[in-house]
Order: C-alpha cells, then sequence, then structure tokens
C-alpha cells in the first residue's frame, strides 16, 4: 500500500471548516484530541533551495540551510502563539501568519493565498517515497501553502512525531527518537543548527547506532534546532539553559534594609534575572515567597521596611527568553540575615 494513500485516509477521516475574507483566514477544526505535534514540511529537488532567489522563513529566521536534497524536511511550529512565514519563490513573496491553538483545536491561516487541500501530482510522487511505516510530519490536516514540480510547503501535525528533547543544560541538548521499525544495526545521520545572523547555519553533524544523541559544548542561551534524518529529515526547535549568575552576594545589612548585588554569568547571554525572597519564621519555614523580575542591567537590589526580627534568605536565577520558550538556570542561593 502505497504511504500517500494512509495520509490521505487521515485527512478524510478529520474535520474542517473553512472561513475566507480578505486575508483568507483559513480555519482547520482537529477531530479529534490527542498529543497533537505541529509542523512545517517542504522538500526540493533540482537543488531549488540553493538557489539565491528561493528561501524559506520562520519567524524572520531563514530555514534554507536545514535541507536534504530529495527529502521531505520538517520543523515542529510552537502552539498557542502566531507564527510568520513566508516564502521567497523568484520574484514571488508569499506570508502567512499561522494560529495553533490545541486546546480550542482550531488553526487559523491567514495570507493572500488560499492554502490546498490536496497534494499536486508531483507533491504526491514525492510522498509516495516514504515508506508506510515512516512519520511524515505534515500528515495529518495538511494544507499546502505552495507546490509546484521541484518543491512544496505545507503545514500539519502527526500525533506519532518521532523525536524529543530529553533533558538539557547550558552546555548540552540530549534528543531521542523513535524509528519505525526499529533497528539494531543501520546508523542514523544526527545534525545541529544555530542561528546566526537570521539564518540557520549548520553547527555538527555525526551518525550514531543508538536512539539517542547528545549535543555537547553548545553556548547557553541560544536558538538550535536539532534534526535526526531517516527516510524524512525530521527536526525540533529549543533553546539552552542559561548560565547561573555570578557573585551574588548580600553588600549592605542595617536591620530594616539590606543590598544584594550579582554580576552576569560569564558569556553575558540572558534576558533577565529573577529574584526570589523567602520570607521565614523562627523555625526557619517560609511563610512567604515574592518574585521579582529585573533587567539585564540591574546588578542590585534593595530590600526595604524589614519587619523586626524579620528573617530572609534569597534565591536568584538567569532567565533566557526566545519567543514563547522560557528556561531558567539552577538557582544560586543566599542565607540573607537568616
Amino acid at each position: 500500500m502505497l504511504f500517500f494513500a494512509g495520509i490521505t485516509q487521515k485527512m478524510n477521516s478529520l474535520e474542517f471548516s473553512f472561513i475566507f475574507f480578505i486575508l483568507v483566514p483559513h480555519t482547520i477544526m482537529f477531530g479529534r484530541c490527542h498529543d497533537m505535534s505541529f509542523s512545517i514540511c517542504w522538500m526540493d529537488t533540482n537543488h531549488v533551495l540553493e538557489r539565491q532567489d528561493v528561501n524559506v522563513w520562520l519567524n524572520d529566521t531563514a530555514l534554507g540551510n536545514i535541507r536534504k536534497e530529495g527529502k521531505v524536511t520538517s520543523l515542529m511550529v510552537p502552539p498557542g502563539v502566531e507564527n510568520k512565514l513566508t516564502l521567497q519563490y523568484g520574484d514571488n513573496v508569499e506570508a502567512w501568519t499561522l494560529r495553533i491553538s490545541p486546546r480550542t483545536r482550531f488553526t487559523e491561516i491567514r495570507g493572500r493565498q488560499k492554502p490546498q487541500e490536496k497534494p499536486t501530482s508531483a507533491t504526491k510522487g514525492f510522498l509516495e517515497i516514504l515508506s508506510p511505516t515512516e512519520v511524515f510530519a505534515c500528515e495529518n490536516s495538511t494544507l499546502f501553502l505552495y507546490q509546484d514540480d521541484h518543491f512544496f510547503l505545507a503545514i500539519g501535525h502527526t500525533m506519532r512525531f518521532p523525536i524529543q528533547l530529553e533533558s538539557r543544560s547550558p552546555s548540552m541538548l540530549l534528543v531521542s527518537w523513535v524509528e519505525n521499525p526499529p533497528s539494531s544495526s543501520s546508523s542514523l545521520t544526527v545534525n545541529l543548527y544555530h542561528s546566526e545572523l537570521g539564518s540557520y547555519k549548520t553547527l555538527s553533524m555525526d551518525t550514531t547506532t543508538d536512539n539517542h544523541y547528545r549535543f555537547t559544548a553548545l553556548e547557553s542561551c541560544s536558538n538550535y534546532v536539532a534534526c535526526v534524518e531517516t527516510q524524512t529529515l525530521t527536526c525540533l526547535s529549543t533553546i539552552t539553559d542559561p548560565d547561573t549568575p555570578r557573585d551574588f552576594k548580600v553588600t549592605l545589612f542595617n536591620g530594616s534594609s539590606m543590598s544584594l548585588a550579582w554580576d552576569c554569568p560569564g558569556n553575558n547571554k540572558l534576558s533577565s534575572f529573577l529574584l526570589t525572597t523567602f520570607h521565614l519564621d523562627g523555625l526557619n519555614h517560609v511563610t512567604e515567597e515574592v518574585l521579582s523580575l529585573h533587567n539585564k542591567n540591574d546588578f542590585v537590589f534593595m530590600l526595604l521596611n524589614l519587619q523586626p526580627c524579620g528573617r530572609v534568605r534569597f534565591g536568584f536565577q538567569t532567565v533566557c527568553q526566545k519567543g514563547i520558550e522560557s528556561r531558567y538556570s539552577k538557582m544560586v542561593l543566599n542565607d540573607g540575615n537568616s
């Protein structure tokens, strides 16, 4: 049975509702509620994406370097927020705004051109190359934003996304995946891309026979795209954790007030600082936690109007925010006046 026949069956089993205005909002209603992973998918032949006048941008970062000639490539996109997708193809530039809302089971696509529900014969030929067990990350609710004989761009979702992020640190990402069917001997290629000057660049490429891979020697608080190559090139984007702040200390205490100071991490990559003030009782039990966010250029904090015999302890973290994703460093503790 050809792979695409399975995709067509899945697409027909879902409910769709479409509303068109001047900007052509395209609304998809999902017929089922499961753990869904949403992706944009593309494929090129004849080195289309190597041309100077062809590229794809997601939220203003170029994706053209994330590709494997003749293989379907996919990149997971975050739900719950607007994502801007832009395609330059020769002299033609098209842009779409995607809003994915799994909780309400709707996705809205706004753009000048109406997406197509059915693949062209060329796109169908691309997808029929895949084996029945291979995951096409846009296999459900598939909408084709652009198609010609050598390139297609689509959006969709799957409930069997094969890659997941297992853990991370300021300098490491651990990624795992599921093979269908599992293989004990063949090696897979893993790629890592780093966002740099508005474009993703290849940072590393390796092979492994394991079902996981640890990318190391990375920069803290930085964007990366990790990809696993099987019959497709399946990718997820994420960020590394920020480094911990340095030299967090009490610089002044006079009974009713306390002054704190700190310094940035070594590489100065962060978005802000988070200070947690723990108010303690006589048994060192926490009675109240007060959180305060500080600009990355702030290095001093003054706690005023301490109660007589009041006791406080502090926790301090750096914050890394990229888009909708936020990560916090390990908490550095200071005993304050406790």
